[in-house]
């Protein structure tokens, strides 16, 4: 037997001060399903952070009880918070439907499907299959015009990652539902986008339009990882775009590698792509990168510190986000700290956080909706932990954090909350689905009535509270326009006591596996230096670079050593004969090795005039030092 706990039809009178009215409880019994209904406290706003017992807003509140949508084996059938799952659609003379994707897991038809409601989420119906493949895929769902496009992936809620049988199946897929013009929507062909190398599995995708017309897909390749390293499985920020409207895909250079499992959001503004990311590294800030929509698909600016103080994001996918106009985006996220903040950001910079719940627990966790010029935030907050108990509350960005609804409550294990992306001004409700239970875990759909979205008119003697606007952006001075280019090795230009494994002439050919550490063939190709010799140098240009002053360079370079050498690799950026800057000295070790240098403060009016050179020294008088791959990130001063 299984059980879902929900108000029914539920009013409550709240005061001042004082006991409240004890709620009315009603029973519902099914021949094979009991829902055991009991009343809970209803949209009494006004309750500040650390006071549960400060005062209630006078305002009569008729909620509507929460909807069942299904069963589904997975308490994480909604995960992460930084996809978009729900999408609420207004045909042309019809009625809205909302559109939800969920993973039943092993509860028939099985897999990720979609679920439909008709009348604005009061009841839900199973509308169609999407993928069922045996573990836990996700999607990630975007509007175009009244078409939706999925980004399909695996997702991971456990602390580790471990390679296994399953990552063939980790594949990256693109599908887009056609509106058929009558109230159906049918599915074009399932695309792949991607699919992992042996060993590696991808992860955590998301995908969005830019105003050209391109789509945009970013997901996280995870590294060959043993059971053993937690979440310290490396991770890489990979990109593809599509330029025939989703037809085809072409993946870009690796944007971003990290030591530790990653997730994080891509979006779009009026003019901007943006991606904002964290990691499982507790202590690592969240990073964005960006481009402008005018710019060649290939180039990226960042990565850079995304918030001004260095906060982190909660494993990179604990947040939820929205346009807010412009080029500007409102965001709620958990922090370090694992307590929920929101920022804005105005195109340049995010302002200062503002608290939204100061829980500090790992399944606390948003979801919000653009309504109108407002924004409405969900979200699961704890109560108990033993049972553990939840609320799912609701927030209006015009009324401030300090006063919220309770929509829910839960006595039972919680996933994570979502929500659509925007809820047009013509809703009568703004809903949040969220799924509980460890047994037969539910997916619900809590709603606000939009009418109680009004500012609450407070009684004597509470004071009038003045609605918290949305904060105002840090003011900073506009930067100058930085591009960045991903150049590799395209010829010899010095070969000192040299040897290679692959093309023995041109021996650059053995080091240009690409602009990514996820790509180096290692021992496949390589250049060393000659078996005894004390110094060696391998010195390349490189790619033919676009115009411009380039202002700084980063040189990424992957090596070892053989078992009986030692010494080192070092690293040297030349304008032509003309040494410019020095990197670090690096002591090799027997496993391949990630260094990256990077030098700033330079004035180049021709990047085709760069050289590197590695510098080879074996101290050991045997064996050999080796490095397998080079590539070249310039920095330019203007766009």
């Amino acid at each position: 037997m299984w059980d879902v706990r929900r108000p029914l039809f539920v009013r409550r009178v709240c005061g001042p001060r004082g006991p409240p009215h004890v709620p009315f409880v009603r029973h519902l019994k099914a021949a094979a399903v009991f829902f055991l209904a009991f009343a809970l406290p209803l949209g009494c706003g006004d309750v500040e952070h650390g006071n549960p017992e400060g005062a209630l807003d006078a305002r009569s509140s008729a909620a509507t009880s929460p909807a069942t949508v299904t069963r589904t084996s997975r308490t994480s059938a909604l995960s992460t918070p930084s996809q978009r799952h729900m999408v609420r659609l207004t045909p042309a003379g019809r009625g809205p439907v909302q559109l939800l994707a969920n993973d039943l897991g092993s509860v028939s038809p099985g897999g990720l499907n979609w679920f439909r409601s008709d009348d604005d989420g009061l009841t839900w119906r199973h509308y169609a299959p999407i993928l069922s493949n045996g573990i836990h895929m996700t999607a990630d769902a975007i509007m175009t015009a009244m078409d939706v496009e999925i980004a399909i992936s695996y997702d991971t809620t456990s602390s580790g990652f471990p390679t296994d049988s399953n990552d063939p199946k980790r594949k990256v897929y693109y599908q887009r539902w056609h509106y058929d013009g009558s109230g159906n929507w049918s599915p074009g062909a399932l695309k792949t986008v991607a699919s992992p190398p042996a060993s590696k599995a991808y992860h955590r995708a998301v995908l969005q339009r830019d105003s050209q017309g391109r789509l945009w897909v970013q997901a996280w390749l995870r590294d060959p990882c043993s059971s053993s390293a937690g979440s310290d499985c490396a991770d890489t920020l990979q990109v593809w775009v599509s330029e025939d409207d989703g037809a085809t895909f072409t993946k870009l250079p690796d944007l971003h590698r990290m030591t530790s499992l990653g997730g994080g959001r891509m979006l779009h503004t009026a003019s901007r792509m943006v991606i904002l990311w964290g990691s499982y590294g507790y202590s690592q800030p969240a990073l964005m990168m960006w481009r402008d929509d005018s710019e060649p698909s290939g180039v990226w600016h960042g990565p850079a510190n995304a918030f001004p103080d260095g906060d982190s994001i909660y494993h990179g996918s604990a947040q939820s986000a929205v346009h807010a106009g412009g080029n500007a985006f409102d965001l709620v996220y958990k922090s370090r700290n694992e307590k929920l903040y929101y920022r804005r950001y105005d195109g340049q910079s995010f302002s200062s956080r503002q608290l939204v719940d100061d829980v500090s627990y790992y399944s606390t966790q948003p979801a919000i909706s653009r309504y109108g010029d407002d924004l409405h935030v969900c979200v699961l907050h704890l109560v108990e932990s033993t049972t553990p108990k939840y609320e799912v509350r609701s927030f209006l960005l015009s009324q401030g954090f300090s006063r919220w609804q309770t929509l829910a409550s839960i006595s039972a294990k919680s996933g994570y909350p979502t929500a659509p992306e925007i809820v047009t001004p013509d809703a009568t409700r703004l809903p949040c689905a969220y799924t509980f239970g460890s047994a037969s875990p539910t997916t619900l759909v809590a709603f606000r009535d939009t009418e109680s979205a009004a500012t609450p008119t407070p009684a004597s003697p509470t004071p009038t509270l003045t609605p918290t606007p949305p904060p105002t952006p840090i003011p900073t001075a506009t930067p100058p326009a930085i591009a960045f280019v991903r150049v590799l090795p395209a010829a010899d230009t010095r070969k000192t006591n040299l040897q290679a494994h692959g093309d023995t002439v041109q021996l650059w050919r053995n080091v240009d596996d690409g602009a990514g550490f996820a790509l180096a063939d290692d021992g496949t190709s390589l250049v060393r230096g000659s078996a005894g010799a004390a110094f060696a140098e391998h010195r390349t240009s490189l790619q033919p670079a676009r115009a411009g002053v380039v202002v700084g360079a980063k040189v990424f370079v992957r090596g070892e050593r053989a078992t009986n050498a030692r010494g080192t690799l070092q690293v040297k950026l030349y304008q032509g004969e003309v040494l410019l800057a020095t990197g670090v000295l690096r002591e090799t070790t027997t496993a391949w090795t990630n260094w990256t240098d990077a030098f700033v403060g330079l004035t180049v009016a021709d990047a085709n005039s760069l050289r590197v050179a590695v510098e080879i020294r074996n101290t050991n008088g045997v064996d050999s030092i080796r490095y397998t791959q080079m590539w070249v990130e310039l920095e330019y001063a203007g766009p």
